[in-house]
């Protein structure tokens, strides 16, 4: 299957950690900082799973599907207008 490229920004003023199973042999997990953005591969089905930190732990604070995520290029024609 093919992979798609994505992208994530933390708009948050906090601490994420991001977690991605690509498969059942291969996650990514990475500290976003605020304000910081990450590209990444992903299959189309790929969920993204966002985590803050607590007091008590990591929280799951949402989970993105990596369709939404995806990086739409732009033909040179596009960007001339």
């Amino acid at each position: 299957m093919t992979s798609i490229l994505c992208y994530y920004t933390n708009t948050s003023p906090q601490i994420q950690q991001i977690h991605l199973e690509k498969n059942s042999h291969l996650s990514l997990d990475r500290i976003v900082f605020p304000g910081e953005k990450f590209i990444f591969e992903s299959l189309p089905e790929g969920l993204l799973e966002i985590y803050t930190y607590t007091a008590t732990g990591l929280q799951l604070l949402q989970t993105i599907g990596c369709l939404r995520l995806q990086v739409h290029q732009r033909h040179s024609a596009e960007l001339e207008n």
